[in-house]
């Protein structure tokens, strides 16, 4: 059986689950960068210049392979929360990527993953 979910549904869902996990972050600030850390002192997110790019590979983990977010996903769903979160304006936000053996392309995870 098929689960469907609506684009407002995973939207909510998301949102729901970022704002339980990383709304309490400790913005550590640069000179012109931010990063933003957990309680143990991980990054999580870098904002530079508009720009947030997810830092920990574990929540980058869990957005791609939990919730399937794609980059476009990313501006839709993330991009929104951090800036009612955080209070920042954000143009984009972004991946790390990795370069993978298997294929020779990038993926948002270490592993190989068919795009």
């Amino acid at each position: 059986m098929d689960i469907i979910i609506t684009e407002s549904k995973m939207n909510s869902v998301v949102t729901k689950w970022l704002d339980r996990k990383y709304s309490n972050l400790i913005p550590k600030k640069h000179i012109l960068t931010t990063t933003f850390t957990n309680e143990s002192g991980d990054g999580m997110f870098h904002y530079s210049y508009g720009d947030v790019t997810i830092e920990n590979e574990n929540l980058q983990s869990d957005l791609v392979n939990m919730f399937n977010l794609s980059r476009y996903d990313l501006n839709q769903i993330v991009k929104p929360w951090f800036e009612q979160t955080y209070g920042m304006d954000v143009d984009l936000v972004q991946y790390t990527t990795f370069h993978c053996n298997r294929c020779g392309k990038y993926h948002p995870t270490k592993h190989h993953i068919d795009e």
